[in-house]
C-alpha cells in the first residue's frame, strides 16, 4: 500500500494553496498520497535515473508514450486534472503577483556533458491532453518546459498552453525520470513575447538558474524534443539580437545556431553556466524563389528564442 509522505504533501499544498481554489488543493492532496510510493512499474523507470549522471541515461522514446497512453486513461477522469476553461481563463493574468527565489548559478563554466548533466533534470515534457481521433486513447501533445523555483513553477511558451477548449482537456507535464504530473496552474503569461509561467504538482524537481542577459557570439545549448526525440542536446550561439514584431506588439528577440525543430517550443537556450539566457519560440525559414518557378529554395532556417530579459520582466514586474 502507498505510503503516505507527509513533507511532500504539505509542500505541495503550500505550492498550490496561495491562488487554487480549495477543491484543487485537497484534489494535489489525494494526488501526493496515490504517488507517495509508486508501483513496480514507475520504480523500475526512476531506477534508471536515480543516481545516474543524465548523460549516461538511455532515453527510450517509446516507453515514454507508452507511459503517457496507459496513464492518461486513468487520470483523465480523476479530479487532479484541471480543466482546460480554468487555465484558459488564468492566461489573462499578466506578470507574476510574487517574486521567486532564483537558483543560484555556479561559478565556474561547464563541459557540454556537465551542462546536460546539471540542467536535463530540469526539463520536462508539457502539452495537451487531448482524446485521438484515430484510437480510443488519450495522448500528451509534446513541447518542452523548465523548472525556475522549487515550488513548481515552470516556463514554457505561451502558444504551448493555449489550446482551444474543443480538443484539450487540461495541461500535463512529464519529469525526466518519466513520471507524469498535473499543471495546476497558469500563473503568469504574455502572449507577445510568447512565455507562460506554470506550476506543476511537484516541487521536488531541480531548478535552473536565470542569467541576465546573453551577447551575441555567446556560445548556447539547448535541451528539448524536437519531434518527440526527447532530451535531445544541441549546441551554437546567439547570433543575432532584433527586435521583432508579434501579437501586435514589438519585442526583443534572439537568433541562436543551436538546432531545434517542432516539440522544442519552450526549451531552455542555456550558457556556458547552466543558466537560462533565452527560451525556444519558433523557427523561420529564409527562401529564395527559383528562376524556373515553382517552390522557393529555403536557404536557411533561422532559429528564433525569446531572451531572458522578457523572461525576467514578466517575473518582476508584479513581483
Amino acid at each position: 500500500m502507498p505510503r503516505f509522505d507527509a513533507a511532500r504533501t504539505a509542500a505541495l499544498i503550500s505550492a498550490c494553496s496561495r491562488r487554487a481554489g480549495r477543491w484543487r488543493v485537497l484534489a494535489v492532496l489525494a494526488w501526493s498520497a496515490a504517488v507517495a510510493l509508486p508501483g513496480a512499474e514507475l520504480q523500475a523507470a526512476d531506477s534508471q535515473t536515480a543516481g545516474t549522471p543524465a548523460s549516461e541515461v538511455v532515453i527510450d522514446d517509446q516507453a515514454r508514450r507508452n507511459k503517457i497512453n496507459e496513464e492518461l486513461n486513468d487520470l483523465v477522469d480523476s479530479p487532479v486534472l484541471v480543466p482546460m476553461a480554468t487555465l484558459r481563463e488564468q492566461l489573462e493574468r499578466g506578470a507574476m503577483t510574487a517574486g521567486i527565489v532564483p537558483e543560484a548559478p555556479g561559478d565556474q563554466p561547464l563541459t557540454p556533458t556537465g551542462i546536460y548533466d546539471r540542467v536535463a533534470p530540469s526539463v520536462i515534457s508539457i502539452g495537451h491532453v487531448y482524446k485521438c481521433p484515430h484510437c480510443p486513447n488519450w495522448h500528451l501533445n509534446n513541447a518542452t518546459g523548465f523548472v525556475i523555483d522549487r515550488n513548481g513553477l515552470c516556463v514554457t511558451n505561451y502558444h504551448v498552453v493555449d489550446q482551444p477548449l474543443d480538443t484539450a482537456e487540461s495541461l500535463m507535464a512529464m519529469t525526466f525520470d518519466n513520471r507524469l504530473v498535473p499543471v495546476v496552474e497558469i500563473v503568469a503569461a504574455n502572449k507577445a513575447d510568447d512565455i507562460a509561467i506554470v506550476r506543476i504538482a511537484d516541487p521536488s524537481l531541480q531548478p535552473v538558474a536565470l542569467a541576465d542577459r546573453a551577447a551575441v557570439g555567446t556560445d548556447v545549448f539547448i535541451i528539448g524534443h524536437p519531434g518527440s526525440r526527447h532530451y535531445t542536446f544541441s549546441d551554437g550561439r546567439v547570433s543575432r539580437r532584433f527586435m521583432s514584431e508579434w501579437a501586435g506588439e514589438k519585442i526583443p528577440m534572439l537568433s541562436v545556431t543551436a538546432d531545434f525543430g517542432v516539440g522544442s517550443s519552450g526549451a531552455p537556450i542555456l550558457d556556458a553556466y547552466g543558466r537560462v539566457v533565452g527560451i525556444v519560440t519558433r523557427t523561420s525559414p529564409v527562401s529564395a524563389p527559383k528562376p524556373e518557378g515553382g517552390r522557393d529554395y529555403v536557404q536557411m532556417v533561422e532559429k528564433l528564442c525569446v531572451p531572458v530579459e522578457s523572461l525576467l520582466k514578466l517575473l518582476n514586474d508584479g513581483g
